[in-house]
């Protein structure tokens, strides 16, 4: 877009790609999120840990499970470090241990791995390994249903209420200027 014209550096176009990813995630277009991510990560190799685990997590909540698995074994293979790549490929696990028809092994991996988000701090990976488990595991079951009342708070933080409630101010609108 016009905001990259004249930046040469690629990673730019990793970001565009990542966001354009997420986006098609997000609306239920696996295979888009798929290409997308992996174009991200071909243009700028070191967006391998963000953009696999998106590749993968896409291809669970399509039920591609081979997909999945090529994800997880390049994150692996590529020998990326660090605890939050661990429990992304934990999660990714679960994941396919829950469409290959393994639900206990899932629950467990599950477990581990919001534990391992949970202790990280990483709140918005938490909150998503509670979406893979509604969507790939029976939402009725209790440990499921605890893990989707989290991500619920996670994400609608009271925090955000103020902003989101704020009135619009003249200085709001646009072609206004500012008092």
């Amino acid at each position: 877009g016009p905001l990259l014209d004249g930046i040469a550096d690629p990673q730019f176009a990793s970001y565009g790609r990542m966001a354009e990813a997420w986006v098609a995630l997000a609306a239920g277009r696996s295979a888009d999120a798929r290409r997308t991510a992996r174009e991200a990560v071909a243009v700028t190799s070191y967006f391998g840990p963000l953009g696999l685990p998106l590749i993968a997590r896409a291809a669970l909540w399509s039920r591609h499970a081979d997909a999945a698995r090529d994800a997880v074994e390049a994150l692996e293979a590529a020998a990326y470090y660090g605890a939050a790549v661990a429990a992304d490929q934990a999660t990714i696990r679960a994941g396919l241990a829950a469409i290959e028809g393994r639900p206990d092994e899932a629950l467990a991996g599950y477990r581990d791995a919001l534990a391992e988000w949970r202790s990280l701090g990483l709140a918005w990976d938490e909150a998503l390994t509670a979406i893979d488990m509604a969507t790939l595991l029976d939402p009725g079951l209790p440990e499921v249903a605890v893990a989707v009342d989290t991500a619920r708070t996670i994400l609608t933080p009271p925090a955000a209420a103020p902003f989101l409630a704020r009135p619009r101010t003249d200085a709001d609108r646009p072609g206004q200027p500012p008092h």
